[in-house]
């Protein structure tokens, strides 16, 4: 496929009345909005709908890494995969590791213990010094058996 875009084209693009779009081939483009904002765009064509994937935005993400960004989205694409919905179970899956770790679920079981009136609940508040350190920040799905 033909690339159109130079690095130097797209760092001197300058904000207009309206939006518009710099085409590099392929269905990979940078959008360029009145306030300035330059971001890097994918449009693509899945089960007979239009599409657009954000790559990410301008400097962050430079020529060289939206196409090959946009090269592994195209190869989704040609496999019938949606890289929108790749990106949103990636995030989906981080939050949830994020939300499962050490401190978090000894946190609730003290919790539980607590408010069924236990009253050896006091004794597992020994786990929560453990919960501050680093072991805290570890999720609770890995093994560390070996760890000791």
């Amino acid at each position: 496929m033909k690339r159109s875009l130079s690095a130097t084209s797209v760092s001197s693009a300058k904000p207009r009345d309206t939006a518009y779009k710099l085409t590099d081939g392929g269905g990979l483009f940078l959008y360029v909005t009145p306030s300035g904002t330059k971001s890097w765009r994918y449009k693509y064509r899945l089960m007979g709908k239009e599409r657009v994937f954000v790559v990410g935005s301008y400097p962050a993400v430079t020529l060289l890494e939206a196409r090959k960004a946009h090269e592994a989205a195209r190869a989704m694409v040609g496999q019938g995969v949606d890289p929108g919905d790749e990106r949103r179970a990636e995030r989906q899956k981080m939050v949830i590791a994020a939300a499962n770790t050490f401190e978090l679920v000894a946190r609730d079981y003290i919790l539980k213990k607590t408010t069924k009136g236990d009253p050896e609940s006091r004794g597992d508040r020994r786990l929560l010094p453990k919960s501050r350190t680093n072991v805290g920040a570890r999720p609770a799905s890995e093994d560390r058996s070996h760890e000791n």
